[in-house]
């Protein structure tokens, strides 16, 4: 499989506002999205979402997945744990992040960045 990487900021930043949209198509909780090119050399967006229970995390990872070929992106790879507390799928330049609230909580994805500019912050 080829990389198709997006070469435009601007589009890749609209992309990740796509994908935070589909997220709460299934009622995400407080998505996220960090841009992390400056310390980040593997992709320009993680977007970091939650869920109230394994099924929703499983829902809207699925569905993600499934509906972002109408952004045009394509899916690199995707993986679920065996208890659906944390599903990631990867769009090359954007990391989506699913995780239920207490896992999310756990691993703290955001604060890897509190120390940066908060501009690079994107909520919908």
């Amino acid at each position: 499989m080829t990389k198709k990487t997006l070469k435009n900021n601007d589009e890749i930043k609209n992309k990740a506002l796509g994908l935070m949209e589909l997220t709460l198509d299934k009622k995400a909780i407080d998505p996220v999205a960090i841009h992390v090119t400056e310390s980040c050399n593997f992709c320009h967006y993680f977007i970091v979402c939650s869920a109230e229970s394994p099924a929703q995390v499983r829902a809207i990872y699925e569905y993600v997945a499934d509906k972002s070929k109408k952004l045009k992106l394509q899916v690199s790879n995707k993986q679920i744990d065996k208890l659906n507390t944390w599903g990631i799928v990867d769009f090359f330049d954007i990391i989506l992040h699913v995780f239920d609230e207490q896992s999310r909580t756990f691993y703290g994805l955001e604060n890897l960045w509190e120390d940066d500019d908060a501009s690079n912050v994107i909520t919908v």
